[in-house]
């Protein structure tokens, strides 16, 4: 995933772990389908706003509060 000009690497990383579940899920008989990647964006807001309530200076997210917002909120498909 290209994260562009914003230092969103936690996030993208974060997603890139719930889009390896779905494989693996997939491969283990538990799921059926794979829709699309997991969308980045909100797992950064959420980790930096929802969870980390504004309290990271600059740019990039802590890996803790990414798993924490997508254990409590879940995540979102990119749009194709």
């Amino acid at each position: 995933t290209d994260q562009g000009n914003v230092g969103s690497c936690v996030a993208a990383a974060c997603a890139g772990l719930v889009d390896t579940l779905k494989a693996t899920e997939i491969a283990l008989g538990d799921r059926e389908l794979y829709v699309n990647e997991t969308a980045i964006e909100p797992i950064y807001y959420g980790a930096r706003v929802v969870i980390g309530k504004n309290s990271i200076r600059g740019d990039g997210a802590h890996v803790a509060y990414a798993m924490r917002y997508i254990n409590e909120y879940g995540t979102l498909l990119k749009k194709t």
